[in-house]
């Protein structure tokens, strides 16, 4: 339970409706505020075996939301095509380079696995179309932006949230940075995933290896997240998966030169999966920053907030996939910067660790300003020294 509960006990000794109508002074009131804890301890009780399960039932469900955002990757896929009859008599130079199926004649090549093999080959989703590949998948992220957030301001316990967060000026500022790098970090982190056919891998196997790739990114946030400071191990992670985005870039631009056949070699597909762990850590460390940032009078729609964020790149990640099939560089080159910018915003961002979670924005407020004043006190005292 996010919200502060307050308790009114009404101090009476008689039934309110037996009251005598002579008596016009009120029966004392005496209110007890109670601490997020104290309301989850009353109502809900310590960590157990019911709290455990319900983890355990809603990851379950988030099994089958990840079916329904991955299975583009297999049903958009750009399969591969041959000329009719065999050779390479109806390849030749295209809008798009050499050998390219915008440059053949209409009806002199044929798809290699028939026209069912994919949405691409059902729908002729090639050339001048082929941005049309992308919608389906920035659709289902638009739905994932917009339903399961509409409800959140709904009420007025909802608006007044809303309300408060943009009311101060100080959080305002830190959701502004915290929803610029969302986007990034949502861009990157399904934009790898979406973008591994234009690694020239088997698709099953990348898929698979990105699969296998998210539990040690779990597990080594988690540990680091016990020692590091939040914003130092969020700006390194993007970092990681930048530079990694950066060195798929440079081996597709390689192989698309002729110079060096690494296209799908083993090391782009190394560099992707280092980048796609870092990514995948950068998203699950978000969240809990995001958590640690506001009070609790607000968190729920911060945290709505940063995740609309990161479904709106998501969102467009797909159309620049749809890119990297004629510029693989191009779009690996994007996450990269991309990656790298969320990295840097969050130097503007203050450290949480081991800071205490605030009950309203005005506390907060006032206890960081004593913090800060305790901390430029405390340095003037050491110049002093000196």
């Amino acid at each position: 339970m996010d919200h502060q509960e307050e308790r009114a006990v009404m101090i009476n000794n008689h039934d309110h409706d037996h009251l005598p109508t002579t008596n016009s002074s009120s029966p004392p009131l005496i209110t007890t505020r109670l601490t997020v804890e104290e309301v989850i301890e009353d109502h809900v009780g310590s960590f157990g075996f019911s709290q455990l399960l319900h983890v355990f039932l809603v990851s379950i469900a988030w099994t089958f939301d990840s079916q329904n955002t991955l299975v583009t990757i297999f049903t958009d896929a750009q399969p591969s095509w041959a000329c009719k009859g065999g050779g390479t008599w109806c390849s030749v130079s295209g809008p798009t380079g050499p050998g390219s199926i915008c440059g053949a004649e209409p009806g002199s090549w044929e798809w290699a696995g028939g026209s069912g093999g994919s949405t691409v080959a059902e729908w002729g989703l090639v050339c001048e179309r082929k941005f049309l590949a992308g919608l389906p998948a920035c659709l289902f992220f638009i739905g994932s932006l917009l339903v399961p957030n509409s409800g959140v301001t709904k009420g007025s316990s909802g608006e007044r949230e809303y309300g408060s967060l943009w009311s101060a000026s100080w959080a305002a500022r830190r959701m502004l940075l915290m929803m610029a790098a969302g986007f990034g970090v949502g861009f990157v982190y399904y934009g790898i995933q979406l973008n591994v056919e234009n690694l020239s891998f088997n698709l099953y196997f990348t898929v698979a290896l990105n699969a296998l790739m998210e539990i040690p990114a779990v597990f080594l946030g988690s540990v680091l997240l016990s020692f590091m400071n939040r914003r130092t191990l969020l700006a390194w992670s993007a970092y990681v998966a930048g530079v990694s985005c950066l060195l798929c870039g440079v081996f597709a631009g390689k192989s698309r030169s002729g110079e060096n056949k690494l296209r799908g070699s083993w090391p782009q597909l190394g560099a992707e999966a280092v980048g796609f762990m870092a990514a995948s850590t950068a998203f699950d460390v978000m969240y809990i920053y995001c958590v640690e940032l506001f009070p609790t009078n607000t968190r729920n729609i911060a945290v709505s907030l940063l995740r609309q964020a990161l479904m709106l790149g998501a969102a467009i990640a797909p159309i620049l996939v749809v890119v990297g099939r004629l510029s693989p560089s191009f779009s690996f080159l994007v996450f990269g910067c991309l990656a790298i910018l969320s990295g840097i915003l969050m130097y503007w961002l203050p450290e949480t660790r081991n800071a205490p979670l605030y009950e309203t924005l005005e506390q907060q407020e006032e206890e960081e300003k004593l913090d800060n004043s305790w901390g430029s006190d405390e340095a003037e005292l050491e110049l002093s020294k000196q």
